[in-house]
């Protein structure tokens, strides 16, 4: 792909659903072999380093819910079983950020209760407030909270880069369908070392 050009001020890293319960192997999810596979919180974790140096802003997305599920409703399954799992609940361990990506004072923080970034939460407020137009996408799970985030951001006019070594799914099926044949339709697909690269930030 050709080289990214990136205006640091004027974006946004955003580290999404890195919560203990989703990708440490403690928390049980289905997503956190493939994180440990693929190095994702290592490579996140690099450009969180890369990003900050270079005055990117850093949002950090974390899903947590009442003790009670009462804000969860029927739908949509995937939230069904988290419910199930007793995973995600508001104060406990299982919501906090994984300490190899933990955000810094300075960093945002937005708290969802839905898979997308943008629905029902905080995000867009912040964006339009730092004047930020691109978005940079790192998280678990690739075809939930970074494919549902990217459609938003893509529909209400950002620029949106994902960052394909710091994403995972359930499987490496699910995350190369996504960054192979759905994301590219939406935003631009890069490496981290890439993204970087446009920053002007080390490699």
């Amino acid at each position: 792909m050709s080289s990214l050009l990136i205006e640091p001020a004027r974006t946004a890293l955003l580290v999404m659903d890195c919560d203990n319960d989703v990708v440490h192997p403690k928390g049980g999810s289905a997503f956190w072999q493939q994180v440990q596979e693929r190095d994702t919180l290592a490579h996140i974790r690099h450009v969180l380093d890369g990003a900050r140096g270079k005055g990117v802003t850093v949002i950090y997305v974390v899903a947590s819910f009442r003790a009670d599920y009462a804000d969860v409703g029927p739908y949509p399954e995937l939230l069904q079983r988290v419910k199930g799992r007793g995973a995600l609940k508001e104060g406990t361990w299982g919501t906090q950020v994984h300490e190899a990506v933990a955000p810094l004072p300075q960093d945002f923080i937005v708290h969802k209760k839905r898979v997308s970034a943008f629905y029902g939460t905080d995000l867009e407020v912040v964006l339009r407030a730092r004047g930020i137009d691109t978005l940079a996408l790192t998280g678990v799970s690739t075809n939930f909270v970074v494919e549902s985030t990217a459609r938003y951001g893509s529909d209400a006019g950002y620029r949106v880069v994902v960052l394909e070594d710091c994403c995972a799914a359930a499987s490496p099926e699910m995350h190369d369908f996504a960054v192979r044949k759905v994301l590219p339709m939406l935003c631009t697909v890069a490496s981290s070392q890439e993204f970087l690269a446009g920053l002007g930030a080390p490699k």
